[in-house]
């Protein structure tokens, strides 16, 4: 196996860790809002929608901010081998 394919599967599990996060939480706000309308609470539908919508944004800027910051750190933790660390292939370039 190359190190470039070393690198490609230890960010797809991470990227898939990710998805799997964030279709969770929009799954149980789906159902979440769903009882709402059941109840004819309309209102607390929309107030759903709306920390929704806040929440993934604060994740995806959160995320854009923190992955990048701790990327070597992410991969030694996750026990990445040392060609899949970001800091790795910017020395080779």
């Amino acid at each position: 196996m190359s190190k470039f394919s070393i690198f490609i599967n230890t960010i797809k599990g991470s990227v898939m860790t990710l998805t799997n996060l964030v279709s969770a939480l929009s799954m149980g706000m789906t159902v979440f809002l769903g009882q709402k309308i059941g109840e004819k609470k309309a209102d607390v539908g929309g107030d759903i929608v709306a920390n929704g919508i806040i929440l993934f944004f604060s994740i995806g800027v959160l995320l854009t901010i923190l992955i990048p910051v701790f990327a070597s750190g992410l991969a030694s933790l996750m026990n990445a081998p040392v060609e899949a660390s970001i800091h790795y292939y910017q020395e080779l370039l």
